[in-house]
């Protein structure tokens, strides 16, 4: 009698109460699970909100005492998957957080897999409000056991954060997108943060920002070489990743191997894309490469690609330091020293004549006074005349 008049209740706070209730909602205040299941199944459209707020009423009040019951969950799940969009699109504000906060309700007492799914599902294709579930949905990924877990139910919390996440979602997936237990799930993830990267290049800038060689290397090749990422996000995520490299290169004792690498690798992509704003990171690290080539750590040919690439990038802040590359190399050359690279001198007279700047005039006229190889001579030369004045 208790479970009857609940349900009554139910009808009652709706507003919608006959004087003689129709076939189904007699099927839904009499009968079993079953009965009220079918009973939300069959519903008129003049039916079918009260039915389906009562179906999910009912299954929140009853769950502690039915426990996990399939009839049960059946019975949630027609309630929520028979709420009408248009109703939902509709709706007050209040109403709508009210709706959202019972699914959220439903989510935390229903641990089967597919009432969660069907929670979820709602949210993402609803106009309901996010940010709690979203918050929940963060909590999950952080704490779950990958390998313990329902691996479909993890993908459609993926998914899910993909459509609706924000950009803790985006740190967090970029997180364990790095532990290898989670491994069965990075197309999931690597998909999801792709997208979720459009509405966070502030959140994934302070990550770099304080990132290590694994985290700025992972933000490179996952995002900003991503086909989905846009030129503008995909280099100024190689610009920033740039500049934490040469700082951790000139503020660390012990070098890691995938640094070097890391660095040619980000400057390749700021010099694809032109990106002529990273101008004053490109003379720096133009500045640090010379420093790794001396030492030894950066191969000639890399190097070689660095002095003829940063004029995509500094067409006029690289030219004064090429310019005095390339006088030290010409003192070195009158003081008898080592003999400077042939590969590396023609790289930078190159350089510098493509660019045309005149400031670069002195630097490459001296060239030709010094008994350098015909090769090297003649480029001077060729230089020479391509500059504008």
């Amino acid at each position: 009698m208790k479970k009857v008049l609940f349900v009554l209740c139910l009808f009652a706070a709706t507003g919608n109460i006959f004087a003689v209730g129709s076939n189904n909602q007699k099927r839904f205040v009499k009968g079993t699970v079953a009965d009220k299941t079918e009973a939300v199944r069959s519903a008129s459209d003049k039916e079918i909100l009260d039915l389906a707020k009562a179906a999910i009423e009912f299954s929140v009040n009853y769950k502690d005492l039915l426990g996990e019951d399939p009839e049960l969950a059946e019975l949630v799940i027609s309630g929520i998957e028979c709420l009408p969009y248009e109703y939902l699109e509709n709706a007050s504000t209040a109403e709508k957080t009210s709706i959202a906060n019972r699914l959220l309700t439903v989510y935390g007492l229903f641990s089967e897999a597919n009432v969660r799914s069907v929670v979820l599902e709602k949210f993402t294709n609803s106009p309901l409000p996010v940010e709690n579930i979203v918050t929940q949905l963060n909590v999950y990924v952080k704490s779950v056991d990958p390998a313990a877990a329902d691996p479909e139910l993890i993908k459609q919390v993926v998914s899910t954060l993909e459509k609706i996440g924000n950009s803790d979602s985006f740190e967090i997936l970029f997180r364990v997108r790095s532990e290898s237990r989670w491994e069965p799930f990075y197309a999931e993830i690597e998909n999801a943060i792709a997208i979720l990267a459009k509405q966070s290049e502030q959140k994934i800038l302070e990550l770099i920002s304080a990132g290590n060689v694994k985290d700025c290397m992972q933000m490179l090749n996952l995002i900003a070489k991503n086909s989905q990422t846009e030129q503008i996000l995909s280099a100024q995520i190689a610009e920033n990743v740039l500049s934490r490299t040469i700082y951790i290169y000139e503020n660390t004792t012990k070098l890691s191997e995938d640094l070097i690498p890391l660095q040619i690798d980000s400057f390749n992509l700021l010099a694809k894309n032109n990106w002529t704003r990273a101008s004053a990171t490109a003379v720096r690290y133009l500045k640090n490469a010379e420093t790794e080539y001396t030492q030894k750590v950066l191969p000639e040919n890399e190097y070689c690609k660095i002095i003829v690439s940063v004029i995509k990038i500094a067409p006029i802040g690289a030219i004064q330091p090429l310019s005095s590359m390339l006088v030290a190399l010409n003192r070195q050359k009158e003081a008898n020293q080592q003999e400077p690279s042939e590969p590396v001198m023609l790289s930078i007279i190159n350089s510098l004549g493509e660019a045309g700047d005149k400031n670069a005039f002195d630097a490459l006229l001296s060239v030709t006074y010094f008994e350098y190889p015909d090769s090297v001579v003649a480029a001077a030369r060729n230089a020479l005349a391509k500059l504008k004045w």
